[in-house]
């Protein structure tokens, strides 16, 4: 063969082989890669989850795909149903057209939609586009007819400018605006009349319009919050000033009609008032406008006349007690000017000094008897003048007297100062008969009243006095006293409780109604001498003296003789106003006081019960024993209930003669205090009430307060109530809104309602029950209970009703006499049960046709508020109510109100609001009522009422969940009343999703003559939807006989449903982020366990959490919930799981992995640790035999276990065995948990799978060798 053909052959000998041994080497290629493959897939176990991850990711991509096509399906749809109601570009019969940007904002009236209108936009297309940014019926808002839809550009305009977006256009936008307003009288002040200015304002206008009234600032009157009516439902009314004028300004929210007044709030002189600067006459203007365009003005005339009557008497002593006067000794006298302001009168509310408001310099000239001299000093002391008023004699004894009072000095009524205080004497010879002096001529007092110079003037009759002779008996006078007990019911308390006992026992007065100076060693009138005598059985502490100032100025000190219940006595002197304390262990049984001068005329505060003034005071309390001997009792007799305890005080003086002249040895004066002991049972105490409102209109969320005070009833034996419970009972239309001030201790205050319907009413409850406390009578207004008036209250005054119980005995009148009280306001007590009191609640609002509404959700318990409240795990029901108020004085015909139902369709709410049924016209008070049904809604900003045709009655309605609307036809209505709430009630039957959401109602009101009131939405009553989700937390453990144990601990986190995600972060991570209290519970357990378990630091907390109870009233499914999950009802109770696991008891054995917890029983490893001469892939043996035992949950521990599915492991008593077997199904239970297929089952799937491989393409590759070498 040639070397050619030989190559050849070679070549196809090779090419030959190479055919046989490729497909052999290939073959043999692949099973060593597939066998290497397997092999590191089995040994690190990630084939299945690489597996189960590629089909994720795949997943994911084919589901990101899904969701982009269902948002562009979205995003279509929704565009689709947004043209349904506003096409792209739409041309109607005049060409109008809306561009796309509207129908993405969505902003365009549903109501204009419905009926067709066309519709303009912000939005220009071309310079032929229509402008503004309403939405409206009006052909003057249409495109002009040669714009070409196709030109339409769909420009989207920022959501900032809302000039951009289509609104639907005001209520009554054709309606007229009118106003005009009228005065009652055209003066106002120093008038002669007794009425005040009223203004009445008569307005009409579209929603947005405002009237203003600018009304003159006056110094006769004043405006205020509660001197002019609001316009309630119709928009605002708000009074603001600057340093001229007043402004009312009344701005529409709806269209409507009103007639409101305005009283001027008249000032009297008894009110403090500044440097008047326009006293005389005055013009004042009123003024209207809207819009900054003048409507009217008017002018009225303000008068202030100040008035002036000048007057001067003796005052120490007074001429009844001392007819006369003798020469040389000091006497006191009071200038009386009688100045009042004149704002309202000229003679009430006078001032005794120069009237501060009027008063820009006062000169008094006063001509004096022969022979007067003045005491400056003493007149100075006496009058302690601190505004630079000055009084002055230049010309000596006999010589006129000068009063000065500079700009702006002196006093006002209210500030009851007296008036200028003469001290002086007679310096003249004792004459030997009575002698009358009389001035040379009038008194004049001058008061300037403004910066000109003019002046109100008045003279006054001339001074006179008569002087004693010798032959009438020089200082005829007498003495008086006076004395008192606690109270007037004249009882004395004994009781255990020393809290309640009184603050005094006995207060003394008296009165040197003489023309002589009392003091010790005086010719007459001498050594006058105080004698107080305390009653066996009070334990008298103390004993004070009166100050030696006003009308006692001039007695310094006291000497005094004080003898003890012991027979033992003190001797000293004290300076007046001090006090005689009796030592420890001792009480005061009499004291002698003797003063070191008394003036004539001097005097201290009369005793009085309750009060405790400038006078001589006793302390101490009523003992249980006598405590000395008398002629009744022996020291140590027991002071019983029942018992009368008298003290008595007397005043002295000896040479003192009669109004004959006949000398008197001594003239003495005594009084007596008589007072009656009585127990706890016989105590009595009074309480009143006092009311406050910051505003008068209806409507008003905190419109003032209600409280209880003391009375300072003189008839009180005790100044507090044990335990008392207060009920204070509310008018209809009056509610508690929550508030409470001024709180006394710390009652229970609750609420609770009496009566339905138009005589329902709510009760305020303040219980003391149960605390021990003693409620103080002697107080000042507390427990303030701040007050909310419903919308519908008409105009009037009402009444609030407060009542106690309590087992303190009361003056107060009993609840069983007050006609109003029944035993439901008070639940049941009648006995020792008392009205503390009522007051006045007073509405104005102005004379206007309105509409109103409340609302009703499952938290506010039955009755009606502007915003309801419903939780999402309640019921579904809820409900509406409103009501036609007609505060005019006319009637009004046909009125009918039409509402819209909360629906999501109209842009405001967000939930559903169905009815359950037909509308109730129960609690209304027309017979001619009717209501109508429509399954559409209505257009609110129609002028006039739907057309009761085209509507349903009750009776053809067949299913209610599809009514939209309903009209609520009143008839006529007389003026001044309402037609009563008309209930609409009906169900959200997404409840369980709509957490954080509210839905409004929206209305308006027709009549014949009037304009019609609309209430648009967010405007109207509204109910929003509200839940929270409380998660706990759980402490878990299985125990020895495989029993798993909850233990729920106190650690919980409550979630805004729909708004809040469940974190983990929320919950603590460790032991130490518990509370104190989950700590030790927690610690006490695994004591408890006996040291045996520790937390499982894989599961603290767990990922799932443990389903709780049902807390809501759907068919919500109850869920499971995970971390980063959205709150909804169904989290509500579930439990976060934190986890115990078993400790490993056997000790770490040589060789092992610290911390590993020892071996199992039979020497091998724990499962996946691995030994030498085992299958690579078994992870090692439980008992050290048993191949292939990896972390597949199904082995066994029982080397015998033949894998039964059926079989359940056993508990052999290791509990290392258990925790592996436990983690083992941990860790399966968190793969399902988490979607993941099982690792054990998918290796095993695997293996077989990939020998079966194997053998098929090993075979293959045989046969095809064999093949190829035949």
């Amino acid at each position: 063969m040639s070397e050619s053909k030989i190559s050849i052959a070679l070549v196809k000998r090779g090419e030959q082989k190479s055919r046989i041994l490729r497909p052999v080497k290939v073959a043999i290629i692949m099973y060593k890669i597939l066998a290497s493959v397997l092999a590191i897939l089995l040994s690190t176990q990630m084939i299945v989850p690489l597996a189960f991850a590629a089909e994720q990711s795949e997943g994911k991509a084919d589901k990101g795909s899904r969701d982009v096509g269902a948002s562009e399906l979205s995003g279509e749809a929704a565009l689709g149903a947004t043209s349904l109601m506003i096409p792209r570009t739409s041309s109607t019969a005049s060409g109008t057209t809306v561009s796309a940007a509207s129908a993405e904002k969505g902003a365009i009236s549903s109501a204009a939609a419905q009926t067709g209108a066309a519709a303009s936009t912000g939005v220009q297309t071309g310079a032929s586009a229509s402008t503004g940014a309403s939405a409206s019926a009006s052909p003057s808002t249409d495109v002009s007819a040669d714009t070409s839809p196709s030109t339409t550009e769909y420009t989207t305009p920022s959501t900032a400018d809302s000039a951009a977006l289509p609104t639907a256009s005001p209520a009554n936008s054709n309606a007229a605006k009118s106003a005009h307003f009228s005065l009652n009288q055209n003066t106002i002040g120093n008038d002669g009349l007794p009425t005040s200015v009223t203004i009445t304002l008569d307005c009409s206008g579209k929603e947005g319009d405002s009237f203003v009234l600018k009304i003159s600032k006056g110094e006769t009157y004043g405006l205020s919050d509660l001197d002019f009516e609001k316009i309630g439902t119709l928009g605002t009314s708000k009074l603001s000033e600057d340093s001229q004028y007043y402004y009312i300004t009344d701005t529409l929210s709806q269209a409507g009609s009103f007639n409101q007044s305005i009283t001027l709030s008249q000032k009297n002189n008894y009110a403090g008032q500044p440097l008047l600067k326009e006293i005389g006459e005055t013009a004042k203007t009123v003024e209207l406008s809207s819009g900054g365009e003048t409507i009217q003005e008017e002018l009225f005339t303000q008068y202030i006349k100040p008035g002036i009557n000048p007057s001067v008497k003796r005052i120490n002593p007074t001429t009844s007690s001392a007819p006369a006067v003798i020469p040389r000794v000091n006497y006191t006298y009071e200038v009386n000017l009688g100045e009042n302001t004149g704002v309202d009168d000229s003679t009430s509310y006078s001032s005794a000094q120069a009237n501060s408001g009027i008063n820009y310099g006062t000169t008094v000239i006063i001509p004096v008897p022969e022979g007067f001299q003045l005491d400056a000093e003493a007149t100075a002391a006496s009058n302690g003048f601190t505004d630079g008023t000055t009084i002055t004699q230049e010309g000596g004894a006999g010589s006129a007297l000068v009063i000065s009072v500079p700009k702006g000095a002196g006093a006002q009524y209210h500030q009851g100062k007296p008036g200028y205080k003469l001290v002086g004497s007679y310096e003249i010879p004792i004459p030997e008969s009575d002698v009358n002096l009389t001035a040379s001529g009038t008194a004049h007092v001058e008061t300037k009243v403004n910066e000109k110079g003019n002046v109100i003037s008045a003279d006054f009759s001339p001074w006179t006095e008569v002087i004693r002779g010798l032959s009438s008996g020089l200082g005829a006078g007498s003495v008086k006293t006076s004395a008192s007990g606690v109270s007037t019911s004249r009882e004395l308390l004994l009781d255990e409780d020393e809290s309640n006992d009184p603050g005094f026992l006995n207060t003394f007065g008296f009165d040197n109604d003489s023309a002589l100076v009392l003091k010790e060693g005086a010719g007459l009138g001498s050594n006058p001498t105080f004698t107080i005598d305390i009653a066996n059985g009070m334990a008298a502490s103390s004993i004070k003296t009166p100050a030696g100032s006003g009308n006692l100025a001039g007695t310094k000190s006291f000497s005094y003789q004080v003898t003890y219940n012991d027979g033992t006595t003190t001797e000293g002197t004290i300076d007046a106003g001090a006090s005689l304390d009796a030592p420890e262990g001792k009480t005061i049984k009499q004291v002698i006081l003797k003063p070191d001068q008394v003036l004539p005329g001097a005097r201290s505060d009369n005793a009085s019960t309750n009060t405790r003034g400038n006078n001589f005071i006793v302390y101490g309390k009523v003992s249980k024993t006598y405590l000395w001997d008398d002629d009744a009792h022996k020291a140590g007799d027991t002071v019983s209930v029942g018992d009368t305890l008298t003290s008595s005080f007397s005043f002295e003086v000896e040479k003192m003669p009669n109004n004959k002249g006949e000398m008197r040895a001594s003239v003495k004066s005594s009084a007596w205090s008589e007072q009656k002991v009585i127990g706890a049972e016989s105590l009595k105490t009074s309480l009143s009430v006092w009311t406050y409102q910051s505003s008068r209109m209806p409507g008003v969320a905190d419109a003032g307060k209600t409280a209880v005070t003391g009375t300072g009833n003189s008839n009180d034996t005790t100044d507090t109530i044990y335990e008392p419970i207060f009920y204070t009972v509310l008018p209809t239309g009056l509610t508690y809104n929550g508030k409470v001030e001024w709180l006394a201790g710390n009652p229970q205050v609750s609420t609770f309602w009496t009566g339905s319907g138009a005589d329902a009413h709510q009760v305020i409850k303040a219980d003391y029950s149960g605390t021990g406390y003693s409620f103080k009578t002697k107080t000042s207004a507390v427990n303030a209970f701040h007050l909310a008036a419903d919308g519908d209250l008409m105009p009037g005054t009402y009444q609030i009703y407060t009542f106690v119980t309590t087992s303190t005995g009361m003056t107060n009148k009993k609840a069983t006499d007050e006609k109003q009280w029944n035993p439901e306001m008070t639940e049941g007590h009648a006995d020792k049960t008392y009205c503390v009191g009522t007051s006045n609640w007073t509405v104005l609002q102005a004379k206007a046709l309105m509409p109103f509404s409340v609302a009703s959700g499952n938290l506010d318990e039955g009755h009606f508020i502007h915003a309801g409240r419903s939780d999402d795990k309640g019921s579904e029901d809820m409900a509406f109510a409103v009501n036609i108020i007609n505060a005019t004085a006319n009637e009004v015909k046909g009125a009918k109100l039409a509402v819209n139902l909360p629906a999501t369709d109209d842009g405001v709410s967000e939930f559903n609001f169905t009815l359950n049924g037909p509308i109730s016209l129960d609690g209304t008070q027309s017979q001619q009522a009717k209501v109508y049904y429509s399954t559409e809604k209505f257009d609110l900003s129609q002028v006039s009422a739907p057309d009761t045709g085209n509507l349903l009655t009750a009776s053809q309605v067949s299913d209610w969940s599809q009514v939209k609307a309903v009209l609520i036809d009143a008839g006529n209505m007389a003026g001044n009343t309402t037609l009563g709430r008309v209930l609409i009630e009906g169900k959200d039957a997404t409840l369980d999703n709509d957490a954080g959401k509210t839905a409004y109602l929206s209305y308006t009101l027709y009549s014949n003559d009037l304009l019609p009131s609309r209430v648009g939405l967010k405007d109207g009553a509204r109910i929003a939807v509200e839940g929270t989700s409380t998660v706990g937390t759980v402490l878990q453990y299985i125990d020895d006989q495989g029993v798993t144990q909850s233990i729920p601990l106190n650690f919980t986190r409550s979630y805004r449903n729909n708004k809040d995600h469940i974190s983990a972060e929320d919950f603590p991570k460790s032991l130490n982020d518990f509370g104190a209290d989950d700590q030790a519970k927690i610690a006490g357990i695994l004591n408890l366990l006996g040291g045996k378990y520790e937390p499982d630091k894989d599961q603290f907390p767990s990922a799932v959490l443990d389903n709780g109870t049902k807390t809501w009233s759907s068919d919500l499914e109850n869920k499971v919930v995970a971390f980063g999950d959205l709150a909804r009802p169904y989290a509500d109770g579930d439990q976060v799981v934190y986890k115990l696991i078993q400790v490993p008891q056997n000790p770490d054995e040589p060789g092992d992995k610290p911390g590993d917890g020892g071996d199992n029983p039979g020497g091998g490893d724990n499962p996946g640790s691995g030994d030498s001469g085992d299958n690579p892939s078994d992870g090692g043996d439980s008992h050290g035999d048993n191949p292939d035992q990896g972390t597949d949950p199904n082995d066994s521990n029982d080397p015998n276990d033949t894998h039964d599915s059926s079989t359940v492991p056993e508990n052999n008593g290791s509990e290392a065995q258990n925790k592996a077997a436990n983690h083992s199904e941990e860790q399966s239970n968190a793969a399902s948990q988490k979607n993941l297929p099982q690792t054990g089952d998918g290796i095993l799937l695997l293996v077989v799978s990939c020998v079966a491989i194997l053998g098929i393409v090993g075979a293959a590759v045989a046969v095809f060798a064999l093949r190829n070498k035949k």
